[in-house]
């Protein structure tokens, strides 16, 4: 599956760094890891420049991508347990969503509305975290400060290509936001449908306790 492939993709390149001694065999879990983290930071911006080569342009599939990636670094959101299921349904996504950014015309504000919308909804409800990486306090806070200021610079680069810039560009990147934003709704209305769930049975339990 993807994930064997990449963690042989990183074995073969420590172990080649290994053999020409340019790390020693007592940094290979350092150097494996790292590589790993590296390979998947890499790798969907290297599917989306080729689906972008495929549709016409190369740095604009990467332009959609790139936002998208570096705000779901710190703001998390729905991951599935299927490595295999997730790593096809990204391409899936990532094909749709740098399509409709390549697709859209004549749709400036109403696309500014939805990716103001977004960055609001990410600032607020970041960092997601995922339940087989529980986050601390002080990385809550860290993360969160993070997607803040991310997603701000992002946004307000967006609002030049609104005003200013050719509007593919900017389609592009506001499309990057919006994916990031709606891939933490599944979380943000399970967390919502268990709070009105724990907000009900306190109700019942109060009422029964009253008479």
């Amino acid at each position: 599956n993807s994930k064997n492939s990449m963690k042989n993709i990183s074995m073969t390149i420590i172990n080649w760094l290994i053999k020409y001694n340019v790390i020693s065999k007592d940094e290979y879990e350092l150097y494996a890891y790292a590589m790993n983290s590296f390979i998947m930071s890499v790798l969907p911006i290297v599917i989306a420049g080729i689906i972008g080569a495929y549709m016409g342009s190369s740095w604009l599939g990467i332009a959609v991508v790139f936002p998208f990636a570096l705000i779901r670094k710190f703001s998390g959101g729905y991951h599935m347990k299927n490595k295999r299921v997730c790593f096809v349904c990204s391409l899936l996504v990532l094909f749709l969503s740098i399509s409709l950014a390549f697709g859209i015309s004549n749709a400036e504000r109403e696309i500014m509305l939805v990716t103001i919308i977004s960055a609001i909804s990410l600032m607020k409800f970041s960092p997601l975290e995922n339940e087989n990486k529980p986050l601390s306090v002080e990385e809550k806070i860290s993360y969160r400060q993070k997607t803040q200021i991310i997603v701000f610079c992002i946004l307000m680069f967006d609002f030049l290509l609104f005003q200013f810039g050719p509007d593919r560009p900017f389609y592009c990147i506001s499309v990057g936001i919006q994916l990031a934003a709606s891939l933490q709704m599944p979380v943000i209305f399970k967390m919502t449908k268990n709070n009105n769930k724990m907000s009900f049975q306190f109700q019942s339990i109060e009422m029964i306790a009253k008479k």
